[in-house]
């Protein structure tokens, strides 16, 4: 929903920039808590019993959630032995026992201190005998350990996330008063809204009431999230296994940080000030701290790019889902003078504030991409690569039912005015209530994206590293 002033020319020049962006070199791959080594080496053959079989990390372990376990493959006997971190980066595993001749498993599962993410795998090695198919095995399903559960509630938590964060962030850009919610219904609309006996009082107190249940929704959810990735990183819920992973390392703190940021800015949304504003940008800093990120190697320019993508799309999708729930239910009943008023005083105002925020999405979501995948071919080849690839398609499409309604029909209406062709203006409505559903889509995109273990770039270092396999 661009400004229809906007000439054609200037969109394209816009197109133009995002597109120059996928020449941008990428920053240095992202890395997560993935195992560059072990001793003894995945499927190797020793003639002894190993004092201690040592696992190296790409990243800092949580101590109290990183394990490992011990299995003979003959019987499938899980064997005594103890797993402890050490040095940061090391899990190590001791035997309680001497080790009969025969073929063993290692099964491990990490959690990171930087991103929170956790990994599991496994790799055999043989006593006095050959491994037996020991090759490194890394979990790449974002639906392992209820993986649908962890997607869901993510996804549910963005959706209601933007949309509040949406609200408040376009209140402070284009409100007046500060009343939340306020540039929906600018001054000239409310005379209009009056005028055909509708009362613009009470519409912007049940929009600001529906925003506000949003921001309690989500805040929720975040705590829901939280909540459920900690019992994932432990194997279950405990309140030892929230502790030490909300508690005791940066990634975690971060994830609380996002819950008491969102609470300050659910609390002060009624009367806003510059503090709700500011607060739904700290959560969205907090939210880029506690993800994949922040274990990039140029930590500080994937932090802020993965955190001006979540500003930016708050802004874009949070304003199309603003506009669609105060607007669309309201026009479907109304006169056409209203309906050519709320084009001309809401959506061209909004307009304004989308064209640079979606291409900052663009910008940034191009960077991010180049980032994660490290190869192009990643975006068919990969099961990221492809939920990547549908992201990017769902953004498209919305940028095009955009171009569409606001640069080609809009215009056009507003031309003809009082008279516009009632089939054009049917369709400029149908294109708009499309977003906030393709909108939708991509939110429950981005979620599955967080859910996987490894994005392409880091798995294939971690294969290329050693010669693992998959």
């Amino acid at each position: 929903m661009w400004k229809p002033g906007l000439t054609t020319r200037r969109f394209a020049s816009a197109g133009i920039v995002a597109a120059a962006l996928l020449v941008v070199p990428a920053p240095a791959a992202l890395g997560h808590a993935a195992f560059l080594d072990s001793t003894p080496a995945p499927g190797a053959r020793v003639e002894s019993t190993p004092p201690v079989v040592s696992l190296g990390s790409t990243e800092p372990l949580n101590r109290g959630l990183s394990r490992a376990k011990l299995f003979a493959v003959q019987s499938g006997e899980r064997l005594p032995a103890s797993s402890q971190v050490t040095g940061g980066k090391q899990l190590v595993l001791w035997p309680a026992g001497a080790l009969r001749t025969g073929a063993y498993r290692v099964e491990w599962h990490t959690v990171s201190t930087r991103d929170g993410h956790a990994l599991e795998g496994s790799f055999g090695f043989g006593v006095r005998a050959a491994a037996g198919g020991g090759e490194h095995q890394v979990e790449q399903s974002p639906l392992a350990r209820q993986g649908w559960l962890r997607i869901g509630l993510r996804g549910l938590f963005y959706a209601a996330l933007f949309f509040f964060a949406g609200g408040v962030l376009l209140t402070a850009l284009l409100g007046r008063g500060g009343e939340l919610g306020g540039w929906l219904l600018p001054q000239r609309l409310r005379d209009t809204l009056i005028g055909h006996g509708i009362d613009p009082e009470a519409l912007a107190a049940r929009h600001s009431a529906r925003t506000f249940d949003a921001g309690l929704l989500a805040l929720a959810l975040g705590i829901a999230v939280a909540l459920e990735e900690a019992s994932d990183a432990g194997g279950g819920f405990s309140l030892q296994n929230v502790n030490d992973y909300l508690l005791t390392n940066s990634a975690g703190l971060a994830r609380v940080a996002t819950v008491v940021g969102l609470a300050l800015a659910v609390l002060g949304a009624r009367r806003l000030r510059v503090g709700p504003p500011l607060a739904c940008i700290f959560v969205f800093l907090t939210i880029a701290l506690s993800g994949h990120a922040n274990s990039a190697d140029q930590r500080f320019l994937a932090v802020l790019t993965d955190w001006l993508h979540l500003v930016a799309g708050a802004i874009w999708l949070g304003g199309i889902a603003q506009i669609a729930a105060a607007w669309l239910p309201q026009l479907s009943r109304s006169s056409r003078e209203l309906r050519l008023g709320a084009m001309r005083q809401v959506l061209e105002r909004f307009g304004r504030i989308a064209l640079p925020a979606f291409l900052l999405v663009a910008g940034t979501g191009i960077v991010n991409a180049l980032t994660e995948l490290g190869r192009v071919s990643a975006l068919w080849d990969s099961g990221y690569g492809r939920v990547l690839a549908v992201k990017i398609g769902l953004v498209a499409l919305i940028a095009l039912a955009s171009y569409l309604h606001a640069l080609r029909l809009r215009p056009r209406l507003l031309a003809a005015n009082p008279h516009p062709p009632a089939g054009r203006e049917r369709h400029h409505w149908r294109l708009l209530r499309a977003e906030p559903v393709l909108g939708l889509g991509v939110v429950f995109a981005a979620s599955t994206l967080v859910a996987f273990p490894l994005p392409p770039a880091t798995a294939e270092g971690q294969r290329h590293s050693r010669g693992w396999r998959r």
